[in-house]
């Protein structure tokens, strides 16, 4: 239903909680922005309109988060890590072949040559790792960025 744009997070600001702002979208239109100064508290929101504000606030109280309060603000958070965590495994796709095994322990696996240069991702090394290590391969990050972003922060929120 809602998806973050123009996300600025400042890192070096962040204290306690994420220093950061966005656009938030619902339903592919502006809908308001949220803020956090990085000092602990809570998400700040401005909406465009109160009544969008608090049908947003009202779709939140319905999803599954960790926590049973601050809903919104779990959210926004998740949607936050992905951005992040896609930026850096994209950063890591345009090096080198990416992948993990079924039963490996939390990270990846980089495909490389001899000599210790990085493999491209193309159709010999998709067939190479296919042949080595069969149904054994769980995940190919240059091939499906989006499932190995949500298995990345599944395993954050663990």
């Amino acid at each position: 239903m809602i998806t973050l744009k123009n996300v600025k997070l400042h890192a070096d600001m962040s204290e306690e909680t994420d220093c950061f702002s966005a656009s938030i979208y619902v339903g592919g239109k502006l809908a308001g922005t949220v803020k956090n100064n990085g000092r602990s508290g809570c998400n700040r929101y401005y909406w465009q309109d109160r009544a969008i504000g608090q049908q947003v606030e009202e779709w939140a109280k319905q999803q599954p988060t960790q926590l049973e309060f601050e809903k919104l603000d779990q959210i926004i958070d998740k949607l936050l890590a992905r951005i992040e965590v896609g930026k850096q495994l994209a950063r890591w796709a345009k090096k080198g072949v990416h992948f993990r095994l079924k039963g490996d322990r939390p990270g990846w696996r980089r495909m490389t040559f001899k000599g210790g240069k990085l493999a491209p991702y193309d159709a010999a090394s998709k067939a190479w790792l296919e042949k080595t290590y069969g149904d054994k391969l769980e995940i190919v990050l240059n091939e499906d960025l989006e499932k190995a972003i949500d298995a990345v922060v599944d395993l954050v929120e663990g």
